[in-house]
């Protein structure tokens, strides 16, 4: 708009930033989406320690009546009786928190996708983790296809001449910071009498400009690298976290043959319960960790949003 009165090339030039901005503008959707993503799983983990929560503060409690019982018949308590209250204090704090947390993921969300979800009112999907093979150097070659922005820096390259150079130089030092290629100083009278040369600023832009889209290329190829490292490293912390958690299990049912035969000894099977509530809410935390490093690697990889909504699969392995 602001060069519809210029003549043909110099509108050409704009036309080439506008589809450059426009790549860029596609780029900060997929950041969108994948924030979007975040928010959704994140508050879906929420469900699921709250849950837990309510859980354990009912396990408090029983174990609470119990020993205060145990007192009343004047049998000496296995445990602290105020130890009791302190723990239900803790998670009543961590409700308080979890609730405040889903809350602004909420509104976040609603931001993002235009839908106000109520997890309680909804049918949500659970959050289960698949771990799936990787192949990260395909994956690099498919992030320099559909990454947004490296598409734009490399057709802003193609476009560079004597007339687009000064138009990009002007736009791009207020939208990205620039190149540091100051325009030459034209008076009025002698741009009225002769054309200016900008053949110097059309090739020190080339070369900023290629020198961006290389290092562009190698910040995403490193990018998809590190994610995928997290992403593999987030399904094995998974997977000790799941035997930890089967691991108390196995002791509270041993504990359980112990109390039957008359062997058990006071307030160790209430012990072993509570460490496997804490074994359950880190295996929650874990599980939570890995879905999002799954979205940073979608994020990374590319046309996350296109994929989303065109009902795709939103996570590449590399594989497809």
């Amino acid at each position: 708009q602001l060069f519809c009165e210029e003549d043909d090339c110099t509108r050409q030039a704009a036309h080439a930033l506008s589809n450059f901005l426009h790549m860029q503008a596609d780029h900060q959707e997929d950041i969108g989406a994948a924030a979007a993503l975040r928010a959704y799983y994140t508050r879906i983990a929420l469900v699921e320690q709250l849950a837990l929560a309510r859980e354990s503060r009912e396990f408090v409690d029983q174990q609470s009546s119990r020993q205060n019982a145990a007192v009343q018949q004047g049998l000496p308590a296995g445990v602290d009786l105020t130890s009791f209250e302190r723990t239900r204090l803790e998670i009543e704090d961590q409700v308080l928190q979890l609730r405040s947390q889903d809350r602004q993921l909420r509104c976040l969300l609603a931001q993002l996708a235009k839908v106000d979800y109520d997890m309680s009112a909804i049918e949500h999907e659970q959050l289960e983790i698949f771990q799936c093979p990787l192949d990260c150097q395909r994956l690099k070659q498919q992030a320099l296809t559909l990454r947004h922005d490296l598409r734009g820096w490399r057709y802003l390259a193609c476009q560079v001449n004597e007339t687009s150079a000064p138009i990009f130089a002007k736009m791009l030092s207020s939208i990205v910071g620039g190149f540091g290629l100051p325009l030459p100083t034209i008076s009025g009278l002698k741009q009225l009498l002769c054309p200016p040369d900008y053949s110097c600023l059309a090739a020190n832009m080339q070369y900023e400009l290629q020198l961006t889209v290389e290092t562009h290329r190698k910040w995403i190829c490193q990018a998809v690298d590190e994610k995928c490292c997290k992403l593999q490293l987030a399904y094995e912390r998974i997977r000790l976290a799941e035997q930890t958690v089967e691991s108390w299990r196995t002791r509270i049912s041993q504990l359980e043959r112990l109390d039957d035969s008359g062997d058990g000894q006071p307030g160790e099977r209430a012990t072993a319960q509570s460490e496997l509530l804490k074994a359950r809410a880190d295996e929650i935390r874990r599980r939570l960790d890995a879905k999002l490093a799954e979205v940073d690697l979608a994020e990374a990889s590319g046309g996350l949003r296109d994929r989303c909504c065109a009902g795709q699969a939103w996570l590449l392995t590399g594989y497809e």
